[in-house]
C-alpha cells in the first residue's frame, strides 16, 4: 500500500517553547503525540477496508496495534511516557514495513517518520511530567488548603455559635464553657496576630475565632 508522496506545509517537530506554563507544554505534547498515534490507527483501519487484504497487510495491521494500542490516546501522560520508551526500543526492528508506507507530506514521508515523531513527544511527555514532579515536590502542592482552611473556621464558628446558644439555655452549664473548648485556640491565635504584627504579644485576654469568609 502506497500513498504517492506530494509536497506539503512542513511538520514541525515539537518546539520547547519558553515562557509556556508546563501544562501548556504537557498539552501540546499530549496533543502531537495523540495525532502521531492516530495516524498510524487510521491506516491499519484503511488496510482493514481492502475487499480482500493479504496475509502481509492482515500482519501489518497487528504491528500497527503494538504501535498504536487503541486506546494510548485515552491513556495518562505516565502510560503515554511509558508506551513510547517500549515503542522506541522496538521501532528499528519495524523499519523496512513502515517505510513502505509513504505519505504525502515532505517532512513525513512514511509511518517510520511519524512512529518516531510519536516517540518523540512520549519521551518529551516523560520530562516534562518529571520536571512537574520535580516543581511539586520543591514547593509542596498547596493548592487545596484554602478551601480546607475556609471550610474548618466555619465549622469552629458554627461550633461556637451553638455553645453560646446552649449557655443561654441551660443554667447549669459552666459559664466559662466557651472559654474552656476555645480557649486554647483563642490564645495561639492571638499569639499569631502579634507575630504577624511585629509586637510582642499581650498578656491575658482572648480574641475570638475569626468570622468565616461569606461563600
Amino acid at each position: 500500500m502506497v500513498i504517492s508522496p506530494r509536497s506539503s506545509r512542513a511538520s514541525k517537530p515539537y518546539p520547547e517553547v519558553r515562557g509556556l506554563p508546563l501544562s501548556e507544554l504537557m498539552k501540546r505534547a499530549d496533543f502531537e503525540f495523540d495525532r502521531d498515534a492516530n495516524i498510524l490507527r487510521l491506516v491499519a483501519e484503511l488496510i482493514t477496508l481492502l475487499t480482500s487484504p493479504s496475509a502481509e497487510a492482515v500482519s501489518f495491521t497487528a504491528e500497527i496495534d503494538t504501535l498504536s494500542p487503541t486506546d494510548i490516546t485515552r491513556a495518562a501522560y505516565s502510560a503515554e511516557a511509558k508506551h513510547a520508551a517500549t515503542l522506541a526500543a522496538m521501532l528499528e526492528g519495524r523499519r523496512a514495513s513502515l517505510e513502505a508506507i509513504a505519505l504525502p507530506d515532505r517532512d513525513t514521508p512514511n509511518l517510520f517518520a511519524v512512529a518516531q515523531r510519536l516517540v518523540a513527544s512520549g519521551i518529551e511527555l516523560n520530562r516534562l511530567d518529571s520536571r512537574r514532579g520535580e516543581t511539586l515536590a520543591k514547593r509542596g502542592d498547596r493548592s487545596g488548603a484554602g478551601p480546607v482552611r475556609a471550610s474548618a473556621i466555619g465549622a469552629l464558628h458554627a461550633l461556637r455559635e451553638h455553645v453560646e446558644r446552649a449557655l443561654k439555655a441551660r443554667a447549669d452549664l459552666p459559664r466559662d464553657l466557651d472559654a474552656q473548648i476555645f480557649g486554647l485556640l483563642d490564645e495561639l491565635q492571638r499569639r499569631a496576630a502579634g507575630r504577624k504584627a511585629g509586637a510582642s504579644p499581650p498578656s491575658g485576654g482572648t480574641s475570638p475565632v475569626p468570622e468565616p469568609t461569606p461563600r
